[in-house]
């Protein structure tokens, strides 16, 4: 498939999703010029709408639909024959029409959705270029209750996904945090959460990423699965690379999962997403030392420095005044003593994070396996 240098949505791809956004009434999306922004919203009653005006459009403008699958496919698999496909489509569809498995009631679409509820679905993205996206979605799943719950397992729970996005497409940085928990009629829980970062300009890109699987039951006395995924990885452009590739044997290949490099230091997750820092956080006197201003800010503080050593931290409901190399601290005007005091390395001003945390009424957990922390607002 063509792919543009700047990573853009392939041609083929781009207008088959032109297709489906041109069957969306408009009253799905509203527009903030003071905000320089477009948001894309739906609730459960929104989706099931959205879907049949989707479907709707692919049965009236069938020949459109099957030439841009079509190209899709072939895109994907040069290979292929994008006639052939195309026919193959359209057969499908007028036989899907025919013998009346084409779903384009509401009362099919809502059959459809019976298990699925959207609490959330919501796009927004900047008018301008180089503005942040956000992708938010929340929804929730329940098998039980339907005429086939006594002949299967039922299960209930849900997802929730953020994404974030933001820069020109040659230095694009992005975060996101999937969070699931199910549970089925024999009580069986599983819950995960999924958090990854990543960087992208026209040169490089790098990106890291961090599953946790846990499967118990509901008492919480045995447990199933316990899993954690972590990984790194870093590009670079090379624009006169030329690539054979060998027919590869045991002795001319290597495993490369022996050779990856595991994610260290402490990361640092607030209400699910990843903070970052510009001096990796570490552990002195059993307490775990961030950069002040990283976490401060993400709180929705302004920090002020005063020389020689004064650091004020403000926000509408609290006021706090430390020094560097001294344990005593005011906040909101009680005097109060830290483990340990804060301190300058490599030009920034180190504290306890639990302190800070716990100053601005947030709950900390410490995850020591994974050398995650966890604060909740």
């Amino acid at each position: 498939m063509a792919v543009s240098s700047g990573q853009e949505i392939p041609p083929e791809l781009r207008e088959l999703l032109v297709f489906f956004v041109e069957a969306v009434p408009g009253q799905y999306f509203t527009t903030s010029l003071i905000n320089q922004r477009v948001t894309f919203s739906l609730d459960q009653e929104g989706l099931e709408d959205v879907l049949l005006q989707i479907l709707q459009k692919i049965k009236n403008e069938d020949e459109r639909f099957a030439e841009l699958i079509a190209g899709l496919l072939a895109a994907y698999a040069p290979g292929e024959d994008k006639a052939d496909i195309k026919r193959e489509i359209l057969d499908s569809l007028e036989k899907s029409i025919q013998d009346g498995s084409f779903n384009e009631s509401e009362d099919e679409i809502q059959e459809l959705l019976k298990n699925v509820t959207i609490n959330q679905l919501s796009y927004e993205i900047p008018l301008l270029p180089g503005g942040e996206s956000e992708f938010n979605l929340d929804l929730a799943l329940d098998t039980g209750g339907g005429a086939a719950a006594s002949e299967a397992e039922a299960w209930r729970g849900g997802v929730k996904v953020k994404a974030l996005t933001s820069g020109p497409s040659d230095n694009r940085t992005g975060a996101y945090t999937i969070v699931f928990d199910i549970q089925d009629d024999k009580n069986l829980i599983i819950e995960g959460q999924v958090n990854g970062k990543y960087r992208q300009t026209d040169k490089d890109a790098n990106s890291d990423f961090r599953v946790r699987v846990l499967a118990n039951d509901s008492t919480g006395a045995n447990t199933f699965l316990k899993l954690l995924l972590e990984g790194q990885s870093e590009v670079k452009a090379e624009q006169n690379l030329q690539i054979n590739i060998p027919v590869l044997t045991e002795t001319n290949s290597v495993n490369l999962v022996d050779y990856l490099k595991k994610p260290s230091g402490i990361s640092v997750l607030v209400d699910g997403l990843p903070v970052y820092f510009d001096v990796e956080p570490f552990i002195k006197d059993d307490r775990t030392m961030v950069p002040l201003r990283n976490l401060a800010e993400t709180f929705g503080c302004e920090v002020t420095w005063t020389e020689p050593g004064r650091i004020d931290l403000n926000r509408e409901d609290i006021s706090i005044t430390m020094y560097i190399d001294n344990p005593v601290y005011t906040a909101g005007g009680i005097e109060k003593t830290l483990d340990v005091p804060p301190f300058i390395k490599d030009g920034r001003t180190m504290v306890p994070l639990r302190f800070i945390a716990e100053e601005f009424d947030c709950q900390v957990e410490y995850e020591e396996t994974t050398e995650t922390v966890f604060i909740s607002r």
